[in-house]
């Protein structure tokens, strides 16, 4: 009977279970232990994933405090992963005392509805492609989100950059452009100054010694000549001409410039001289030189009005760190060292962000119609 009774404890049930209660209980504990060796494995795998995201996650409440962080956004903050649950999010991040105007938590808690933005934030020194998504619990209201930063300042950069090269080819092709029609009117022109520099030769060999109309001839060689230099800035503007450089004494070059410039500037207009005198030669074209200073003077002449009108020419020698170069907008290539400076500055408003943006353009001008140049 004890047999029986030990073979019947021991007899599968019809429904595969067992009809002994300890067996039962085993049986039972057996398998939650299974259960909860499987989800300890998969929460170390759900850990071990949000750690390894790159971009900054964290789950945030809906009074924007962090229940979750993952690792790349405590190394991001300079902070531990266990240090950021319980705090603001905007105190971490931003540094402020309340969500910033921007906030797009804030905005997904109005409409419920996910959003992305693109947003700098200075004090982690980036641009960040932000995006939330709500999280509901079961009676589908929305009790916190999914707050996912992708640092794309480096995408950032790369595009800026392109757009840069974009627009240094544009800026190339139109160059080349002009340079085209800026060569064609210049050789036709040219061959023009020749017949006239050509008889204005011949009418002065031709006239008498005292003859009163020889003057004359000289006037019109004269102007034929300034006209000769005009097509070489021409030529000059889109790069078609090469310089041709020598060494220029700036101090002495602008005294001439000015002696010339005086009678042609306004008398309400002073101008003050501040020229070092042992400033060293540098080596460029004098004749650029020349136009350079002489329409800076002119334009701001032109351009200051009131009272106390000054164009200050200053000429002095700077030693320049790579930092002070880095906004140099031609010549990139200049390395730090000595530098042999020339600076016009006047007393008027200055130049507003887009003529500033254009100046270099060859092209381009601020006066009116049928006034020149200017800036070029």
């Amino acid at each position: 009977m004890h047999a029986n009774n030990l073979t019947a404890v021991n007899k599968p049930a019809a429904d595969g279970g067992t009809d002994d209660p300890i067996a039962t209980l085993a049986l039972v504990a057996e398998d939650d232990a299974r259960h909860a060796a499987g989800r300890g494995t998969r929460e170390w795998e759900w850990a071990q994933t949000f750690d390894a995201i790159p971009d900054m996650v964290a789950i945030i409440d809906a009074h924007h405090i962090i229940s979750r962080a993952n690792r790349a956004m405590a190394d991001r903050l300079d902070l531990g992963p266990e240090e950021l649950p319980g705090r603001k999010c905007y105190e971490v991040v931003h540094g402020m005392t309340s969500p910033p105007p921007f906030c797009p938590h804030a905005g997904m808690m109005r409409d419920g509805r996910a959003r992305t933005e693109e947003i700098e934030e200075k004090r982690l020194a980036g641009f960040f492609d932000v995006t939330v998504s709500p999280l509901h619990d079961a009676d589908g209201r929305i009790t916190a989100c999914v707050h996912v930063a992708r640092d794309i300042t480096a995408l950032r950069q790369a595009e800026e950059e392109r757009r840069v090269l974009e627009r240094q080819f544009q800026q190339a092709q139109k160059l080349e452009s002009l340079g085209v029609l800026a060569g064609g009117i210049a050789h036709d022109f040219n061959n023009i100054l020749t017949i006239i520099l050509g008889h204005c030769h011949l009418g002065k060999q031709n006239a008498a010694p005292e003859a009163p109309h020889k003057r004359y001839f000289q006037q019109i060689e004269d102007a034929a000549n300034r006209a000769a230099d005009l097509c070489l800035q021409m030529l000059a503007y889109p790069g078609r001409s090469e310089p041709v450089r020598t060494r220029v004494d700036l101090g002495r070059q602008i005294d001439e410039i000015i002696r010339i410039l005086k009678p042609a500037i306004k008398k309400d207009v002073g101008i003050e001289l501040d020229l070092m005198r042992d400033v060293p030669g540098i080596k460029a074209d004098r004749s650029h030189i020349q136009q350079i200073v002489m329409n800076l003077i002119i334009n701001a002449a032109e351009a200051i009005d009131g009272d106390d009108c000054v164009v200050a020419v200053t000429t002095g020698v700077e030693t320049l760190a790579a930092r002070q170069l880095a906004d140099v907008r031609f010549g990139q290539d200049a390395q730090p060292g000595r530098y042999a400076f020339l600076e016009v500055r006047d007393s008027g408003n200055g130049m507003d962000e887009d003529t500033l943006r254009r100046i270099f353009n060859p092209f381009y001008t601020t006066k009116p119609s049928g006034h020149g140049l200017g800036l070029a």
